[in-house]
């Protein structure tokens, strides 16, 4: 006997929480690692054409190493997305069985619910008919 799929899993039946939530963590960090490449620039610390100051340095070569580690992670848990969610084992060759032609198709229960409110509605469209003078029930038909 089978266990059924913890929620929140893919087709392959194990969980997507864990990788989904380490991709994003990875992507938010190689947004502030590319914030801190940018930092002493963007934020004028770092004179144009000077020698860079300690700060810079350490910005620079902390925001790139967080780059490089952020890019790695993601790479690898997108992989694990990707893998966790392609169905596994074979494929069968029908998935859907053909559907019905009308003429096979039973009476279904939303006809058979549907049948005594037309009805209703045909015997009050006659008695409103007949309230004001007309011959026919059928408003297309004219006398």
């Amino acid at each position: 006997m089978t266990q059924p799929a913890p929620r929140h899993a893919g087709p392959s039946g194990l969980p997507l929480t864990v990788p989904t939530l380490a991709l994003f963590a990875s992507v938010t960090t190689m947004l502030a690692g590319g914030w801190l490449v940018l930092a002493p620039f963007a934020l004028g610390y770092q004179p144009g054409g000077a020698d860079w100051a300690d700060p810079t340095i350490a910005d620079f070569t902390t925001g790139l190493v967080l780059l490089v580690v952020g890019a790695i992670v993601t790479v690898v848990f997108a992989v694990s997305v990707v893998a966790r969610l392609r169905p596994t084992g074979p494929r069968p060759a029908a998935t859907y069985a053909a559907a019905p032609t009308p003429a096979e198709a039973p009476d279904d229960e939303l006809v058979a619910l549907l049948k005594p409110l037309v009805a209703a509605l045909a015997r009050d469209d006659a008695a409103a008919a007949n309230a004001n003078g007309a011959t026919s029930a059928d408003p297309t038909v004219r006398s």
